[in-house]
């Protein structure tokens, strides 16, 4: 059984199983302790059946090298987890962060594949959300120079690329959209000589 339940404990570890090999171990060990107990008949060829202290040593290793790989599993998920919060939060720079993080510790095929599809979702967010704020950026430095309808061409280019209604990006996109049309019809009426009305657009 000391034997079995090693081989049973290695086989988990190389599949990153963690849990399954500290429990191989822990029962491998136990067993190892069992025959250790056993009271050798007299006259018996030879020493006593059971593990030396090096043997013993090994079997303990493993055991560490289990527990280390669970430590490690469990920080894997963990930082899954988050960045798949975090994520959801459009918290997009934070959540590529941790999806790296989770790269960095991964080892098996599925954890390696796992964390390089969210960190590809990351980073669309990541890319989109920049997308929109340099549309904001241009939209703003438009407002400045005085040309509201160039103004109105990047914020509705923002809006189209922040699409979600219920985003606070979007809203305030919104409002700034009513801010360059009233930007523009205060324009137009100025030129009209209609100055209450201009006065009404700004």
């Amino acid at each position: 059984t000391v034997c079995s339940s090693a081989i049973e404990g290695d086989e988990a570890l190389r599949s990153w199983q963690g849990r399954v090999a500290e429990t191989a171990f822990k029962n491998s060990i136990a067993e190892s302790g069992l025959a250790a107990e056993v009271e050798a008949t007299a006259g018996y060829y030879g020493d006593k059946i059971k593990l030396s202290t090096a043997e013993a040593d090994v079997l303990t290793a493993r055991l560490q090298a289990s527990r280390v790989e669970i430590a490690r599993s469990d920080k894997f998920g963990e930082l899954m987890e988050a960045g798949e919060l975090h994520l959801s939060e459009r918290k997009a720079e934070q959540s590529l962060d941790e999806f790296r993080q989770a790269r960095d510790i991964a080892e098996s095929p599925t954890e390696i594949e796992q964390s390089d599809e969210s960190i590809g979702r990351s980073t669309a967010e990541l890319d989109r959300q920049k997308s929109v704020k340099s549309e904001l950026a241009q939209c703003l430095l438009a407002l400045e120079s005085s040309d509201p309808v160039g103004a109105l061409e990047h914020c509705e280019a923002a809006l189209a690329v922040e699409d979600a209604d219920d985003s606070a990006e979007h809203r305030a996109l919104k409002h700034l959209q009513t801010v360059c049309s009233s930007a523009i019809e205060g324009d137009e009426a100025l030129r009209s000589w209609q100055g209450r009305v201009a006065e009404t657009a700004f």
